[in-house]
């Protein structure tokens, strides 16, 4: 049976807001919860409180509020909400990256989620790099003519659109026993950053330099993976038998 009512915490963030809109787009009734008053979506944000009568709560949280999903998790079991949806988003716990201690949290979390045997289970994904972090791995300065990769540029990782991970959540809503206690490995394509600069200098048609620039805490995950050889997800495990077309990740580069 179709989900309806649908809680996303987090809403207000980069990513919270792209999956409220999408959701919004599919005919869901989202209540999206912020401490912020403010709207996103077209809807005004609602500060947490009861989850009676959700079907299912979404958390986009970032990694500095990650741990505040156990208490979200929690209080989502006793009110009887259906399926939970935890913030991964990011790297696949069956990845050698998913062992360092720097994603701790995120193991935690998920464990609370299996102990709390949620009615309908959880659906959980992971994704590549967002489109909205493109611009600082690959720096474009017009003034100067050049394009500055971060670390070395030759590596190929998966990007992905955050509002397609909106439509991807939709779907699974749609569809509840198809993906109960489900993983989806989602990306919209794989790049260098390298690549990401070629098509930078095609979409600007000018002659820019590219260089690059060592690796630095502004981009923990990216140094972190380059570091040790690691990668969100193995390209090979990548879901592909969704009824959905997926954005071009071209169409989100040099925005």
């Amino acid at each position: 049976m179709t989900y309806n009512r649908v809680g996303v915490f987090g809403s207000t963030g980069l990513l919270g807001s792209e999956v409220t809109r999408a959701l919004v787009e599919e005919g869901f009734d989202v209540v999206p919860f912020s401490r912020i008053k403010t709207t996103v979506a077209g809807i005004v944000t609602q500060e947490l409180g009861s989850l009676v009568g959700f079907d299912v709560v979404v958390a986009t949280v970032g990694h500095t509020g990650m741990k505040e999903q156990i208490d979200l998790i929690q209080r989502a079991k006793r009110d009887g909400v259906k399926r939970f949806v935890p913030s991964e988003f990011g790297i696949d716990p069956d990845s050698a990256a998913a062992q360092a201690p720097f994603f701790q949290p995120k193991v935690d979390v998920f464990r609370a989620l299996e102990n709390a045997n949620f009615p309908d289970g959880w659906t959980a994904l992971s994704s590549g790099f967002f489109d909205s972090v493109i611009g600082s791995f690959v720096r474009t300065d017009l003034q100067s003519s050049t394009i500055t990769v971060s670390g070395d540029g030759n590596v190929t990782y998966p990007f992905t659109v955050r509002h397609d991970l909106g439509r991807v959540l939709a779907h699974t809503f749609k569809h509840p026993s198809q993906f109960e206690n489900t993983w989806l490995r989602i990306a919209n394509g794989w790049l260098t950053l390298n690549e990401i600069a070629e098509i930078i200098r095609e979409k600007t048609d000018r002659n820019l330099r590219v260089k690059q620039a060592e690796l630095d805490g502004s981009t923990p995950v990216l140094q972190l993976l380059e570091k040790s050889g690691w990668n969100t997800f193995d390209r090979t495990r990548q879901t592909k038998d969704l009824p959905l077309q997926l954005a071009s990740i071209r169409d989100y580069i040099g925005r």
